[in-house]
């Protein structure tokens, strides 16, 4: 759905004030539903192999996995705590994070 449609559903129905807040909160309880499933520290052995093929592939030694992250701009910063959107960049945004574990 391209995102200037999604901008007008929102003033055609008039979001209420912290409708993002709700959206948001229950994103995040869906995520950490998942927590024990996705979320874990890998064994001693397991680490050991991990190093071993990240540094013959990559050549980053001790290194179990990785991080990165991007920001999603926001057309419009949140009417509740809107302030806390701003980015580093100065425009309203929302940060995603991922981390990856290197498998074969």
């Amino acid at each position: 759905m391209h995102y200037s449609f999604v901008i007008c559903l929102k003033y055609l129905f008039f979001y209420i004030e912290g409708s993002v807040e709700i959206f948001t909160n229950r994103c995040m309880a869906a995520i950490l539903a998942l927590e024990s499933d996705t979320v874990f520290w890998p064994e001693k052995d397991e680490r050991s192999e991990i190093k071993h093929r990240i540094r013959e592939e990559s050549g980053f030694p001790q290194c179990i996995g990785f991080i990165d992250g991007t920001l999603f701009p926001l057309e419009y910063k949140p009417l509740i705590d809107g302030e806390d959107y701003y980015s580093r960049k100065g425009s309203p945004a929302s940060f995603c994070g991922v981390s990856w574990q290197w498998e074969n």
